[in-house]
């Protein structure tokens, strides 16, 4: 094992092979099942596919609570077949080459393969091949209306049923249109959308180097498999305020060149028709960070140009522009 996906239930910190990962989304209404466990919450329908959705919180142990549209569903992959778990928040991936230490187990199916060591932290490692199994003890029969959007506000049981549609669509044939993948980001009171192509990974911020005597926006320098990694603040280099820096950093390339960037937290990831690309008219460079918008879910997030974004970073002076 290479790679671990990092991600936090119930405040508690889990990771599993990174390659079980499919797929994330956010949480929708589900359709429920009678006479299974309390942490069999339901059934997702993804473009046509049924797909089993665990409550991972309540599968390790914890009480039951009320689902939250800022929760999402991690899709995991076993062959042909998938699971989803409900988590609270999505840490990344990162490369593992560490010693997995034994944890005793006395329940029946075992639920962790052990723990691994991040830093000074200890995180559970979760055991996939029981996911699938706790999920396939009960068949995808009786399904009736999700019960417990009954329960969440007008508003978000709104946000809960419009997410059920947009996955439960069939992926209408492409034609001539690309699709399109993005990153949606958030630094701070804004969102912004980078082309996935320039995304190389997702990570947390917490080992790195202070370099003295250079700009704010430079927030140091990090050792990325053996390779010396800059560091900026997003949020500064577009006229913001600085990031938190125990927050999540994306490694990207632009132009053979890498480099990282600290931003508040990963919002979504976008597949869009090159038809919602929306150019921005150029009136005097007055949209110098981005000329395209991305349209999504009726709403529109600016495309950062990253090469103008690195533009700004010069040594003693940041500069600031508005979108």
């Amino acid at each position: 094992m290479s790679t671990l996906f990092y991600f936090r239930a119930d405040a508690t910190r889990y990771c599993i092979a990174g390659n079980a990962v499919a797929r994330i989304v956010w949480m929708p209404a589900l359709s429920s099942l009678d006479g299974v466990p309390a942490w069999y919450v339901g059934v997702l329908n993804l473009q046509g596919e049924r797909i089993a959705v665990i409550d991972f919180s309540v599968w390790m142990g914890h009480a039951e609570r009320q689902f939250s549209v800022k929760q999402k569903l991690l899709i995991l992959k076993q062959d042909q077949r998938r699971v989803a778990i409900v988590i609270d928040d999505v840490e990344g991936l990162e490369e593992w080459s560490g010693e997995l230490l034994p944890l005793e187990q006395n329940d029946e199916i075992q639920r962790l393969l052990g723990e691994v060591l991040d830093g000074d932290d200890i995180v559970m490692l979760v055991n996939t091949a029981a996911l699938f199994e706790s999920s396939q003890r009960w068949p995808h029969q009786a399904i009736r209306a999700a019960h417990w959007v009954q329960a969440a506000s007008v508003d978000d049981a709104a946000v809960f049923q419009s997410r059920t549609h947009l996955l439960a669509k069939e992926v209408a044939p492409l034609g001539r249109d690309m699709r399109l993948a993005y990153a949606v980001v958030s630094t701070g009171p804004r969102l912004y959308a980078i082309d996935l192509d320039q995304v190389m990974e997702f990570c947390l911020l917490k080992h790195f180097t202070q370099l003295p005597s250079c700009p704010p926006a430079l927030v140091g320098c990090m050792n990325l498999r053996g390779e010396i990694v800059a560091i900026l603040d997003l949020g500064i280099l577009l006229g913001l305020e600085p990031s938190p820096h125990d927050a999540q950093i994306l490694v990207l390339q632009q132009g053979g060149k890498k480099f990282s960037v600290v931003i508040a937290s990963i919002e979504r990831l976008v597949v869009a028709s090159d038809t919602n690309i929306l150019k921005m008219p150029d009136q005097d460079g007055q949209h110098p960070l981005s000329d395209t918008l991305l349209r999504h879910n009726g709403e529109v997030t600016p495309i950062l140009k990253l090469d103008a974004v690195l533009a700004l970073f010069k040594p003693g002076q940041v500069a600031s522009a508005n979108l």
